[in-house]
């Protein structure tokens, strides 16, 4: 896996690249070595000039009571984890708002620092809190993942660093297009002169 970004907001303040839907102050703001999220923010994380068929988001958070986070890709493939302190717990895979799978998987609350995995593999996205699976599900249409990444937050806690790595980069467009065969190339037009001209 190769590393696309690795940040531990020791400079208090987001990396270069980096943008959020509100102003530091507003819903988050850095401290104690970690950025603290207690309302609802979005940071959008950009990936660089590649594309891969292979994505892990890593990222250490200390949870609040009833925080919930999204993350999701340019294509609007998203995994949404509900974390602390909620009874009943509903953990989402969807893609364009189409739900692909979920789990009612209970995350056990701890103090300290936890674990959470976002990955994004070639046909499957699935997250993992501390290690355990909380959802899975299948992409039945896979393409690569390029452009950036979203972090939807709420109420999250401290993040104290986030990492996304990535694997099995694509080569460029045409990637995955087989050469063709014959260069000949035949055209056939058919119009309705009375409604397509009149």
């Amino acid at each position: 896996m190769k590393e696309i970004v690795s940040e531990n907001f020791t400079d208090a303040r987001l990396p270069q690249g980096w943008s959020a839907t509100t102003p530091a102050g507003d819903n988050y703001a850095f401290g104690r070595g970690a950025l603290e999220v207690k309302g609802h923010a979005t940071l959008s994380i950009p990936l660089g000039d590649g594309a891969w068929h292979s994505l892990r988001v890593e990222m250490a958070v200390e949870f609040d009571p009833g925080a919930q986070i999204r993350c999701s890709d340019a294509d609007f493939r998203g995994i949404t984890l509900n974390l602390a302190g909620t009874p009943y717990p509903r953990h989402q895979v969807s893609k364009q708002q189409h739900l692909l799978g979920e789990s009612t998987a209970c995350i056990p609350e701890k103090t300290g620092r936890r674990s959470i995995v976002f990955e994004f593999e070639q046909g499957r996205l699935r997250a993992l809190v501390d290690g355990a699976e909380a959802v899975s599900a299948a992409d039945p249409f896979p393409k690569p993942l390029s452009g950036w990444i979203l972090l939807d937050m709420w109420a999250i806690g401290q993040i104290h660093s986030v990492c996304i790595t990535g694997d099995d980069p694509c080569r460029g467009l045409l990637d995955d297009v087989p050469p063709r065969r014959q260069d000949d190339f035949s055209l056939e037009v058919n119009v309705d002169f009375f409604d397509d001209l009149i």
